[in-house]
C-alpha cells in the first residue's frame, strides 16, 4: 500500500509571522503552543546541522511526498533556505514531490513562481492547484478532456455562462480569457459566481476593479437573494501567514450565512483534490491505489495517504 505523507501549514491561531524554533517542536510556523498539529510539518523546515530531525530521516518511510506551496516552501517572496534543502534531498533519494496547493492561479504561473524563487523543476513532479483544477472543470466540460473532478460539480456550474469573479487581483484577466464563451458579468446578470481571491470584483464594462469586503458582502447578499451558485477555487479561510486578510473560504461561509446555495469547492481538504495528486504520482510510476486519511482541515488540511 502506498505510503504517502502530505505536508501543509496550518497550525493554530498564533500571531508569529515566520517560522521560528518552538520550545515544543521541532519548528513553528505561527507561534508557541498548542501547536498540536504541527510536527509532521515541521519535518521538512528544519535547517541543516539543527540537530533535530530532518526529512532524510523520514523519507524512507514515505513512497511520495504531497507539499503545500505558501508557508511551507516560501513565504510568496523567499523560498526557505531549508526546504530547498529538504527537497534536494528527497530527490537525491528517489522520492517524487508533488505540490499540492489552494493557490487560485494556474499551473504555469506558480512554476514561474517556483522558478524565480529559485525552484529548479526536476525537484518535484507536478504542482496541482485548485485553481488549476477549477480552471479545467470549467474549460473543458463538454469535451474529450473533461476532467474527472469536473463530475462532482453541479450542472448549474458547469454550464454557466456569465460568471461574477471575486478576483485575487493578480492575474484575472488572464484566468477567465482562457474560459471563453464564459464572460465576466455584473451580479444582476451573473448565473454563477466565481471566488478565486478577495482583492476584485467586476466594475464598470466588466473591467475588474478593487473592492472592499463590504462591497463584496452586498454582492453576495444580492446573489443569495437569486440562489446563485458558487464556485470556490481557492477555499482557504485564512491567510497562511496569519495576515488579516479576507479569503474565498470566508466568502463561502458568509454566503451560506446570507442564506446562498452550498457553494461548491475545489482544493484541500476535499477528497476530488488528492485524486488529481495522485493521479500524477501515479503517471510518474508511483505504484498502488491510495486514499486519504484526513485529520484536521482548519486551513487547508493534513493527513496521511496510506
Amino acid at each position: 500500500m502506498l505510503q504517502l505523507a502530505h505536508i501543509c501549514p496550518m497550525t493554530s491561531a498564533c500571531e508569529l509571522p515566520r517560522p521560528q524554533r518552538c520550545s515544543t517542536h521541532l519548528l513553528c510556523l505561527r507561534g508557541p503552543p498548542p501547536c498540536s498539529l504541527l510536527r509532521w510539518w515541521s519535518v521538512l523546515l528544519v535547517g541543516a546541522g539543527s540537530g533535530s530531525l530532518g526529512i532524510g530521516e523520514i523519507a524512507g518511510d514515505y513512497d511520495a511526498f504531497l507539499i503545500d506551496l505558501w508557508g511551507v516552501i516560501h513565504d510568496g517572496k523567499v523560498a526557505f533556505p531549508w526546504a530547498l534543502d529538504a527537497l534536494a534531498e528527497l530527490k537525491k533519494a528517489g522520492k517524487p514531490v508533488v505540490f499540492l496547493s489552494n493557490s487560485s492561479r494556474r499551473t504555469e504561473v506558480n512554476i514561474a513562481t517556483l522558478t524565480k524563487l529559485g525552484f529548479s523543476r526536476d525537484l518535484y513532479v507536478d504542482i496541482v492547484s485548485s485553481g488549476e483544477e477549477a480552471w479545467r472543470a470549467l474549460a473543458y466540460h463538454g469535451t474529450p478532456d473533461a476532467t474527472a473532478l469536473a463530475k462532482g460539480l453541479p450542472a448549474e456550474v458547469l454550464g454557466a455562462q456569465r460568471v461574477f469573479v471575486f478576483g485575487n487581483g493578480a492575474d484575472d484577466e488572464e484566468y477567465l480569457a482562457g474560459l471563453a464563451p464564459r464572460r465576466v458579468a455584473s451580479i444582476e446578470e451573473a448565473d454563477m459566481l466565481l471566488a478565486r481571491g478577495c482583492a476584485t470584483i467586476p466594475g464598470e464594462q466588466a473591467a475588474m476593479k478593487k473592492a472592499s469586503w463590504a462591497e463584496m458582502e452586498e454582492v453576495l447578499r444580492l446573489a443569495a437573494g437569486r440562489k446563485l451558485p458558487l464556485l470556490v477555487a481557492n477555499p482557504d479561510v485564512v491567510r497562511p501567514d496569519g495576515a488579516d486578510s479576507p479569503m474565498p473560504g470566508r466568502l463561502a461561509r458568509r454566503y451560506v450565512e446570507l442564506g446562498g446555495p452550498t457553494p461548491s469547492i475545489v482544493g484541500k481538504p476535499h477528497a476530488a483534490i488528492f485524486d488529481v495528486a495522485l493521479e500524477r504520482l501515479r503517471a510518474s510510476g508511483v505504484p498502488a491505489a491510495a486514499r486519504v486519511s484526513k485529520q484536521s482541515w482548519h486551513h487547508s488540511g493534513h493527513g496521511l495517504v496510506q
